[in-house]
């Protein structure tokens, strides 16, 4: 989580496109903090399942990508507040947390 943690403080820019499907994550061009091990162009790293504290059956599914060391974005295959909305959740009131992460790299 420390590489994560440090990107994250180091984004310039975070870009929400496809209606909230996919969020983008830009640094600076000089950037010279922690990197992940996988260098590759572009990489799905993990799928991550979330779902509402108040009811875990409403959930869905999210792809994390990391661009040459550097996370880069979360994709879901629909719209997060399109989803939500018509599956009951409110999201100013039930918080979406992690209930699953599948790893797609060696450790």
């Amino acid at each position: 989580m420390k590489i994560l943690d440090e990107q994250f403080r180091s984004a310039t820019l975070i870009q929400r496109q496809a209606g909230g499907a996919k969020v983008c994550f830009y640094y600076p061009k000089k950037y010279k903090g922690l990197l992940f091990d996988n260098r590759d162009i572009v990489s799905h790293v993990a799928s991550v399942i979330v779902a509402p504290q108040s009811n875990k059956e409403k959930k869905m599914r999210a792809k994390l990508f990391l661009v040459r060391g550097r996370f880069f974005s979360i994709e879901f295959p629909k719209r997060p507040e399109a989803y939500m909305q018509k599956r009951g959740i409110d999201i100013n009131k039930d918080e979406l947390r992690v209930i699953t992460v599948e790893s797609y790299i060696k450790t």
